[in-house]
């Protein structure tokens, strides 16, 4: 196995390709825990679908017309729409409207956890098509063999007991194990939901005029920290306040919100249809409703501020990754936020461009805005933040000033990635 990780890494000095997160999940158990949370999830989504299928079967051949329609309409919405669509319906969607209790610690959770609505949505979904699957076995039944178990009597529980589905499982069976792949293959997807902790009792607090540089391995929580400040995510439990305000209150203004709260994505996320000061104008205009024309004349300073006034009238696709990059903290920029948060933003980028974007964000922190940065550039960290986090696995490991985080790290964990980045 050693031997496999050592062709990812010469792969990765040929091809630039970052395989690091498959090198540091193997390592630190990720592709274990994974794998024991797909199993957990499939056991308990095959005995649901298999009752469902039966139930839902059972309510086709009902005399009832309204049942027969009720397990129609169910089965046309779950056969017909995408698993993940399903699943932000009913983790983002409908545990949104449900009520928060107290956890025992203090903190407001939701009544229903994820993994509660990964269940019910997988369920739902396979539950729909176990149902037809039952359906072609029951109809594959040969009636003269239903005809024999009436003349002997049985009744119409025992015709289905003993003879129906007994001959109608065996005949559905090759397409049922079909199903049943197709679930354990399917579960993968309950991480759209974050049913795994991705983030474990982080604590801090961040100084109006602040800069804080949050580092760590891939797949150690930066990322989905910066999108939970901005509600781009729910917490399903802990408290996040913006100027006192808590940031999953259910009556929160999540728009109000975000006009406070800048974000700029590691994939620039531009509107490609649209130049580069129509993406800066756009929100202040359609979300502020604000003059078109002091918008226009405020994008024009931006775009100088970043160094693109060459380059208003260029599409997204017309301009170089830094430039791309450059736009879009001009955009977000352009909402007035008290606070900026960078979400790697100089990943994708090449050596030559990394520059460019690291001097406009110098310049803001120069202006005084309080700024979260999760980066990677450890040079450009040490530089301009006043205190930096290390994260893995969800939690802090050690955070402190610059000089002392680099120059005398304290933990194990933390000098172990240093050492490997710097």
């Amino acid at each position: 196995m050693e031997a496999f990780w050592e062709w990812f890494r010469w792969l990765y000095d040929e091809t630039g390709i970052n395989f690091s997160v498959f090198y540091d999940s193997y390592h630190r158990g990720k592709f274990a825990e994974a794998m024991l949370l797909t199993v957990q999830i499939a056991v308990y989504v095959l005995f649901i679908t298999t009752l469902i299928g039966l139930i839902g079967v059972w309510m086709q051949r009902s005399r009832f017309r309204p049942l027969r329609w009720i397990v129609r309409g169910y089965i046309e919405l779950f056969r017909n729409t995408p698993k993940l669509v399903q699943l932000y319906c009913f983790y983002f969607g409908v545990s949104a409207f449900l009520p928060r209790m107290d956890d025992g610690t203090g903190l407001m959770a939701p009544i229903i956890g994820a993994f509660t609505w990964v269940l019910l949505a997988f369920a739902l979904h396979y539950g729909a098509f176990t149902i037809e699957v039952f359906r072609s076995g029951i109809e594959a039944v040969p009636e003269t063999t239903l005809e024999a178990s009436r003349a002997l009597g049985m009744t119409k529980l025992q015709v289905y007991r003993l003879v129906l589905l007994p001959l109608a499982f065996r005949i559905c069976l090759p397409a049922l194990n079909n199903n049943y792949v197709f679930v354990v293959k399917g579960t993968s997807l309950a991480y759209a939901v974050g049913v795994n902790e991705v983030l474990k009792g982080l604590s801090f607090d961040v100084a109006k005029g602040e800069v804080i540089c949050i580092i760590g391995p891939s797949g150690s929580g930066k990322s989905t920290l910066l999108r939970c400040i901005n509600a781009l995510i729910p917490l399903n439990k802990g408290s996040i306040k913006v100027e006192g305000q808590e940031v999953h209150d259910p009556e929160l203004d999540e728009l109000a919100l975000r006009r406070k709260v800048g974000m700029v994505f590691q994939q620039f996320n531009l509107f490609p249809h649209k130049t580069a000061i129509e993406n800066v104008m756009m929100a202040p205009v359609h979300v502020l409703k604000q003059d078109k024309a002091e918008v226009e004349e405020q994008a024009h300073k931006l775009m100088a501020k970043v160094r693109l006034q060459d380059k208003e009238q260029s599409y997204p696709g017309e301009l170089s990754g830094g430039q791309q990059q450059r736009v879009a903290i001009a955009r977000s920029l352009a909402m007035n936020p008290q606070v900026m948060m960078f979400d790697e933003v100089t990943s994708a980028l090449d050596p030559e461009t990394v520059k460019e974007v690291l001097f406009t964000i110098r310049e803001l922190v120069e202006d005084g805005m309080t700024c979260l940065l999760v980066t990677h550039e450890m040079g450009f960290a040490r530089e301009i933040a006043d205190h930096i986090y290390f994260t893995d696995n969800g939690v802090i490991v050690e955070h402190g000033p610059p000089s002392t985080f680099f120059d005398s790290s304290r933990d194990p964990r933390t000098r172990e990635f240093l050492s490997q980045i710097l």
